[in-house]
């Protein structure tokens, strides 16, 4: 009779692992908000989204940093696009809102019309997606709070376009901690399966 497998198990951390991997999380979070972090810088190539009839620009922003406009015409998209499906609670789910829009951890990529003319200097924005970093039960997750987008510009894959780029965000922020933990995720080549084999959230 065959002598039965003894079953490793893993081992556990010890004190200073888990305190290290508490600090490499925390440095990781503080540069994810850093207020000179602009997080489209290492994707040029989603800067520019071109299909038939249709140049866009996308830009970062930050909502501790936004402008009277801005703040106004975001309340005006959410109030368009939110309103209809929240019916009755819309009141308090838009004072919800209008507190989140402008929370110092909210991050922002604006979507732009390229400018045609030099009168038309400040391309007007006709959406805009709001996520933010954070770490839940000691793994970094990415959320989107909001992604909007203007009647007349939806169903043209801005949408999908905006979420490939939010997800690449995503991948590059939890291979920054994956990379020094874990075989097979180097650098910012995780694939989506790579973190979920992991267990780590791509919210």
């Amino acid at each position: 009779m065959e002598a039965s497998e003894e079953r490793v198990m893993p081992k556990k951390p010890t004190r200073a692992q888990i305190m290290q991997r508490k600090k490499r999380i925390d440095q990781l979070l503080r540069s994810a908000y850093s207020p000179d972090k602009d997080h489209l810088i290492e994707f040029s190539h989603f800067r520019h989204y071109n299909t038939t009839g249709l140049s866009l620009v996308l830009e970062s922003g930050r909502g501790d940093k936004l402008s009277s406009n801005l703040k106004q015409y975001i309340q005006k998209l959410l109030k368009v696009n939110m309103e209809g499906p929240y019916g009755a609670e819309w009141p308090a789910e838009e004072k919800v809102k209008r507190k989140e829009m402008s929370s110092s951890e909210a991050l922002y990529i604006f979507v732009r019309k390229v400018a045609s003319t030099p009168d038309d200097a400040e391309a007007s924005i006709i959406g805009f997606v709001q996520y933010r970093f954070t770490i839940e039960e000691e793994i970094p997750v990415l959320y989107v709070y909001e992604l909007q987008l203007e009647p007349t510009y939806q169903g043209k894959g801005i949408g999908k376009f905006l979420m490939q780029l939010v997800e690449l965000i995503a991948c590059k922020f939890v291979c920054l901690l994956l990379s020094s933990e874990l075989h097979g995720c180097r650098g910012t080549h995780c694939t989506k399966k790579e973190l979920f084999s992991n267990q780590f959230l791509l919210e």
